[in-house]
Formats: C-alpha cells, structure tokens, sequence
C-alpha cells in the first residue's frame, strides 16, 4: 500500500524500488528494509535508488544521463577516454536498468529519472563527459563537412558538452560554444547557406 502511493502505481517506479530493493539486500543482507529506504516521493526514490548502488555503477549512470542519449558505438568510442578502465560488461548491465530507454539502438535515461540525477552529478563527471565529447566531435565540426550524417550529431554532443559544463554561466557558455561551433559556421553564414 505504501509502495504504490509512492509510485502512484508507475511501473518505472515501481521497478525502482525493486531495483533498490535488491541493491539494499545485497549491501545489507539480513537486514529487513523498512519502507522509508525509497523515500517519500518520486525525487527521493530515484536519489536513494542511485545511493544504493556500488561507486562503479553510480559513476556510469551520471556519465550516461551526462550524455543524454547515445549508442553503442558511442560509449565505444569514448568510454576510455572518460574512465581509463571502463567496465563494458557492468555497461551491459546497466543499459538493461528499467529507466533507459532504448529505441532504434539509441538510448536515453527517462525524463524525469534524468533530470533528479543531473542534478546530483558530481562536477567531475560532467566535465569528463564534457570533455570526451569534444575531443570525438570537435574534429568533426572543424572539417567543415555540413551536409554529412554526423555533422548535426557532432554539433549536438558540442552544444551538450557547453551545457553540461557552463550551464550557470552564460558567458562561459557563450564563449565555449565560439571556440568550438560558432567559429567554423560563419564562413558557411556569409556564403548564404543559412538564411
């Protein structure tokens, strides 16, 4: 009863306190959990949700919910770069978590579970994620090649790395996005390709 007036009756957070549930079992075992280890709302159980979990898979979810949404081949391509010993089979498992989303092999953490945790995300993180975004996509943006596939998602995960590291500061955002997008589409501006 006091589960579902948490939850409301939300499969995804009913599915998070199965997961923190076990989590907690396998941190405390023997113990019986009260229901005051899910918290007393929705922001509660996601935070308590991400408090249960080991340092390792705490630090992959920020980085994914950093993201916002990737692919495979993504997390391939920069997951060393933002953990020397990144851990693909704990990525396995916890791209298979209840509040990612996977659709056409692109992934996302849902809305609302993403929105609590950024908030909780450590500094570091964001700008480690921040950073291997830009070392993949800035070569990207700086080839000039407007019209490929990858041109827009490059300057997408651009935008996302400024955001992630410069959100409270307009001006830093400002300038961030000049020195890595800006710069390289004004000559495209002043030829007329965009109006």
């Amino acid at each position: 009863k006091d589960l579902y007036r948490l939850t409301n009756g939300t499969p995804l957070y009913l599915d998070i306190c199965v997961d923190t549930y076990l989590q907690f079992k396998e941190q405390n075992p023997g113990v019986i959990p009260a229901i005051g280890i899910f918290g007393e709302n929705t922001s509660e159980l996601v935070e308590r949700f991400i408090r249960y979990m080991d340092t390792n898979s705490q630090e992959l979810v920020f980085s994914l919910i950093c993201l916002e949404n990737w692919t495979d081949e993504l997390i391939e391509s920069i997951g060393y770069k933002i953990y020397q010993n990144f851990n693909f089979v704990l990525y396995e498992r916890i791209k298979n978590l209840s509040f990612i989303i996977c659709e056409n092999g692109k992934y996302y953490v849902h809305k609302t579970v993403s929105e609590i945790l950024l908030q909780k995300c450590p500094t570091q993180i964001k700008n480690k994620v921040a950073e291997a975004l830009v070392d993949k996509f800035k070569p990207i943006v700086q080839s000039k090649k407007h019209f490929s596939t990858s041109y827009g998602e490059a300057l997408a995960y651009i935008v996302r790395a400024g955001i992630l590291i410069h959100i409270s500061d307009e001006n830093e955002l400002s300038e961030f996005l000049d020195d890595n997008i800006y710069r390289y589409l004004l000559p495209f501006s002043y030829n007329g390709f965009f109006e």
